[in-house]
């Protein structure tokens, strides 16, 4: 039996994903990535999760595989801590991204509505059955197009976290609560700015269809956001991989310290 089944077959347990959704699922009630790094800042040590993860995951296999040869054991969590690493950082580095996209464009949206205010002014300037200036027609192009790719950033963000909690996290919510809240608040308040320039574009509120016209994504539109998010998941994921292979290179460094430790010990 190979050492990735027998990982397979513990991790209905407590595996590596099993003991990071239960501390997902701790962390989460503090609300936002931030604060529970400002909850763990005065925590001891071992209350951080690339320390107290591996050791319960350790702990579950050693069980799991207990009265079996060292050489079976610990390839297997190695493997599970590895494993463990990498949806840690996964959360980690996803919720940034969610914080930081938040950080960027929800201002960027309020910037955008005070803009919208502006052209309507100056559509409403325009005496009735008269033509309004290009200036003003191509002002209202241009702000759309901003605001449509604000809301193709927000979809393709969304995207790919679904499919990442699939895939990694057993459908398990990746993001924080309020984080999570946010951003579906701002994709909402976008979509209602971008029906608000297509009642100004069109001279008055309009029965609203399911096109990009009425600020709902098309059929072509959601395929561009399907192929975004699948380069948007490559990079997120080549990130996650990088700071896992860190994470693990500082535990073999821990183990080496401490064997040196040891030997320096038993020598003296």
């Amino acid at each position: 039996m190979s050492t990735a089944t027998r990982l397979s077959r513990i991790e209905g347990s407590l595996g590596p994903k099993a003991a990071v959704l239960r501390w997902l699922d701790d962390a989460h009630r503090h609300g936002s990535l931030p604060a529970y790094a400002a909850w763990l800042v005065g925590q001891p040590l071992s209350k951080a999760p690339l320390v107290s993860i591996p050791q319960l995951v350790e702990k579950g296999i050693r069980a799991a595989m207990r009265g079996q040869k060292g050489e079976l054991v610990n390839p297997a969590i190695n493997i599970a801590i590895g494993d463990a690493f990498f949806r840690i950082e996964l959360v980690f580095i996803v919720n940034r991204t969610a914080e930081d996209t938040l950080r960027v464009d929800g201002p960027r949206y309020h910037a955008l509505g005070w803009q919208l205010r502006s052209l309507s002014a100056e559509a409403e300037r325009v005496a009735p059955g008269r033509r309004r200036p290009g200036t003003i027609t191509a002002g209202i192009a241009a702000w759309r197009a901003e605001v449509t790719g604000l809301q193709f950033r927000l979809a393709v963000l969304e995207a790919a976290v679904r499919r990442l909690e699939v895939d990694y996290l057993g459908r398990h919510a990746l993001l924080f609560p309020e984080t999570a809240q946010a951003l579906t608040d701002l994709a909402a308040a976008v979509t209602t700015l971008l029906r608000s320039a297509d009642d100004l574009r069109s001279g008055g509120p309009r029965r609203h269809r399911s096109s990009s016209g009425d600020g709902r994504l098309t059929r072509a539109e959601r395929d561009d956001i399907d192929k975004l998010a699948s380069d948007l998941i490559v990079r997120l994921l080549a990130e996650v991989r990088a700071r896992t292979a860190d994470d693990l290179l500082d535990v073999v460094s821990a183990q080496a310290i401490t064997a040196t430790l040891m030997a320096s010990e038993l020598s003296a």
